[in-house]
């Protein structure tokens, strides 16, 4: 039971609020706080998956055996049971199921999971939610003030053409 224990501790321990006061000094912003938070735990979700695939090596040494002895009873005997049948076949699902579901559906469920504790469940989440609002709005806004000047641009250069016409 100790072996199925998790080699690699969740990063509890190292979220965008500690980030933001172990800086200290007021030049990083909340939201880059947590821009770095979220590139640590991605880091961290390629070892849940990995520490997920190696839990998964038993059961690929399994089905390699199984499929193994198969092939020698039917060069042997032409055919296997129909239980050996069921067996390998719930053992393929077994190892293939893992294998989506470590790879796949836990790395995307713990960062749905982290992502909705820290907009919404953490002491802190509205002011983090607050500080990536204005960041979000401060890009519209850019965004809309680069859309006029080159409007603004082109209609000069077009006055421009027409006066020299």
């Amino acid at each position: 039971m100790e072996s199925l224990r998790t080699i690699v501790s969740p990063p509890i321990f190292c979220d965008w609020e500690d980030l933001h006061r172990i800086d200290g000094s007021g030049n990083v912003d909340v939201e880059e706080c947590f821009r770095r938070w979220q590139r640590a735990f991605v880091k961290f979700l390629v070892l849940f998956a990995f520490e997920h695939v190696l839990l998964l090596v038993p059961l690929a040494l399994l089905w390699y055996e199984i499929e193994s002895r198969n092939r020698t009873v039917r060069r042997g005997l032409g055919s296997i049971l129909a239980d050996e049948s069921h067996v390998t076949a719930l053992v393929s699902a077994f190892l293939f199921g893992g294998a989506a579901l470590a790879l796949v559906l836990l790395p995307t469920a713990q960062m749905l999971l982290a992502r909705a504790y820290f907009l919404y469940g953490h002491p802190w989440a509205r002011i983090l939610r607050r500080e990536l609002d204005e960041e979000a709005r401060t890009r519209t806004r850019t965004g809309s003030e680069r859309v006029l000047e080159a409007g603004a641009a082109e209609s000069a250069a077009d006055t421009m053409m027409e006066t020299r016409l």
